[in-house]
Parts: C-alpha cells; sequence; structure tokens
C-alpha cells in the first residue's frame, strides 16, 4: 500500500498539483506518513481550487429548488473559473443537470460539498477546463458522457459511485485517476476511452470495470494490490498493471 500512496503523491508533484518547491523523497516514508501527506496533498487541492474560483453567486446559475434540493440546470455567469455554492437560499446544492455547462468556456471547478449526481453530458465539450476535478464523498452517479472531452487534468474519486458510459472518455489532458482506500466505484463502459490517463491508482475495493473501460488510453498504467479485481482486470484485458 505504500507504493500507491507514494504513485499517487508522486504523480500529483510531476502535474504541479501540490503545493512542494522541491521534489518530495518518498522512499523513507511510512505508511502513516505516507498517509498524512495524501490527505495533505488533497487539502492543498481543494485550497487551490477554492482560491482560483470564489463561490459564484446565485445569479450565475439558472437553478431550480424544490425545497430541500437545488438543481443546477444552466451556467449563465460570465466567469472563467466556477465554484458552485454548497447551498442556495439555505437549500444544499446536490445535483447538476444535462448539458448545464457544456460548451461553457470554463478554466477551472469546484464541485459542492454535497453533491450526490451529475447528469447526462453535464460538461460536455469543456476543453478549457485545466483543473483537477474532485468529485465530494456524496457523490452516487455520474452519467454517461457527463465530462466526454473535457479538459481537466486529473480525478479524485472518494465515494461508492457509478461513472457512466463514456464518462470521461476524450479527455486527452487527463493524467491521473485516484480512487480513494475504501471506495467501492463502478467504472462503465467507455468511462476512460482515449483518454491521456498514465497512472491510474485502483484500491482493491473496486469490484466492476467493464471490458473496455480504457480502451484506446494507450499509457495508462493501473496501480492497485495484489490479488485484487483490478489486477485480475488488466491481466484479462492486456493493461499494464503494477502491484509492488
Amino acid at each position: 500500500m505504500k507504493k500507491l500512496f507514494g504513485i499517487l503523491l508522486a504523480t500529483l508533484l510531476l502535474f504541479g498539483v501540490a503545493c512542494a518547491a522541491e521534489p518530495v523523497d518518498l522512499s523513507t516514508y511510512t505508511d502513516a506518513e505516507l498517509d498524512a501527506l495524501r490527505i495533505q496533498v488533497a487539502e492543498e487541492i481543494r485550497a487551490r481550487a477554492m482560491a482560483k474560483a470564489p463561490e459564484n453567486p446565485a445569479a450565475d446559475f439558472r437553478y431550480v429548488s424544490n425545497g430541500t434540493e437545488v438543481r443546477i440546470n444552466s451556467w449563465i455567469g460570465e466567469g472563467m473559473d466556477v465554484y458552485i455554492p454548497d447551498e442556495i437560499d439555505g437549500v444544499p446544492v446536490t445535483q447538476i443537470g444535462s448539458q448545464a455547462f457544456a460548451n461553457s468556456k470554463i478554466t477551472s471547478l469546484r464541485l459542492p460539498d454535497g453533491l450526490v449526481s451529475v447528469g447526462l453530458y453535464a460538461f460536455n465539450e469543456t476543453r478549457k477546463m485545466n483543473c483537477v476535478v474532485i468529485l465530494p464523498p456524496t457523490v452516487e452517479t455520474i452519467e454517461q458522457s457527463a465530462f466526454y472531452f473535457c479538459g481537466l487534468t486529473g480525478l479524485v474519486v472518494q465515494s461508492d459511485c457509478t461513472l457512466g458510459v463514456n464518462t470521461f472518455s476524450g479527455t486527452t489532458s487527463l493524467k491521473f485517476l485516484y480512487i480513494r482506500e475504501g471506495s467501492n466505484v463502478s467504472l462503465d463502459s467507455r468511462a476512460f476511452c482515449v483518454s491521456g490517463l498514465e497512472a491510474a491508482v485502483v484500491p482493491d475495493t473496486v469490484q466492476f470495470l467493464d471490458t473496455d473501460v480504457f480502451a484506446s488510453s494507450k499509457n495508462v498504467t493501473v496501480y492497485c494490490p495484489a490479488g485484487s479485481y483490478a489486477e485480475q482486470y488488466c491481466k484479462e484485458n492486456f493493461i499494464v498493471c503494477d502491484t509492488a
């Protein structure tokens, strides 16, 4: 497990996500120290996202509230750094509707803490989105082609959820996928087809990867525990796998 944390941190540092002036030698760190570093990196990513995108006012969105939940239906703001508020008028934002941000020119994105679902083609063709997307622990469903041909550079998943068909297909700028330890994530057909993925950290809690999840993502290496479902998946589908 130490190597999995190390790979995550090294990847984050490599792509300029973590705030570090000098390269970090991970070889002497204990598992506990690496876990602490992982948490620190996650906090730094979140802090950077928030710094880039102060919370947008409700007027930047078309939205609907039923009194207990808010769904964002479309983006009508003029800025490019988007921080979707956790609440609007005291009601939690839990859904992003179909095509809500499709073809927009947004460059960074911070999702609301209580987000549960992202709809069809919600961020389709947002090619200027040059950022790491962190899915909150509350997320349950990312629907088909939600981030199709999006420009995101990294993805952090930290809940039991389903990534639908073609969810992140065509994301050629995407370099790393990190599924947090303990998350039972299901990856549907072509979820990362034709992506730029180089490192995918997949814990042993992941129990479903469709046959062509990484189709035409030629440079991906899956980092996973020995004996895990992900290891067997890689062997059956001729995907580079590291279980050291």
